[in-house]
């Protein structure tokens, strides 16, 4: 599945940014974000599986993106447990729960 931008809005200034790809790694090569934090996760789960999606494919999500399964088993645990991704009927498919609805 390839990428679809993210548009992240910020009503306060009305700045916005697109989120891509090559955006997450600009981030990782600044040292802004790393590969193992959760909201890189979430981040490339919102980028390839946008809401609505059918179900992860974890070994080609894994490849894809440089995670070991079991790393990003963790970070979809982390990221459950903040109420920001949520399972849909215990599949590996998710709803993402997005800042301007936080």
């Amino acid at each position: 599945m390839l990428s679809n931008p993210t548009i992240i809005n910020f009503p306060e200034t009305g700045n916005k940014i697109v989120l891509d790809r090559d955006y997450l790694d600009d981030l990782v090569v600044a040292k802004l974000l790393k590969r193992s934090d959760k909201i890189y996760v979430y981040f490339a789960l919102s980028l390839d599986y946008p809401e609505g999606a059918e179900g992860l494919h974890k070994p080609s999500f894994c490849d894809r993106w440089g995670f070991t399964e079991p790393e990003l088993d963790i970070a979809i645990a982390a990221l459950e447990k903040k109420l920001v991704l949520k399972k849909k009927q215990e599949q590996l498919a998710f709803y993402f729960v997005y800042p301007e609805s936080i």
